[in-house]
């Protein structure tokens, strides 16, 4: 990771660029809430949800494949997953 000035300006401009589009979408639309589907984009958008009384939905994701359907790598070998269970 670099630790400098520019990738510091880089990252805030981002959020800063970001909280504005967003503001300006959540006014155009007036949405009742607002889903939020990983934590990676919300230092994106904290700023804009601040000061924004709008309820934030996060959605935790699916629940876990029991049995896959495909093939996947591990280590050098390939393995079926349905063999392995």
């Amino acid at each position: 990771m670099v630790h400098n000035r520019d990738y510091r300006r880089m990252i805030f401009g981002r959020i800063w660029r970001c909280s504005r589009k967003f503001k300006r979408i959540r006014k155009e639309l007036k949405p009742t809430h607002i889903m939020v589907c990983g934590t990676s984009p919300l230092p994106f958008i904290l700023p804009a949800l601040a000061f924004n009384r709008t309820k934030i939905i996060y959605r935790m994701g699916d629940a876990p494949i029991v049995v896959p359907k495909f093939i996947f790598h591990y280590g050098n070998g390939l393995f079926d997953a349905q063999k392995l269970s």
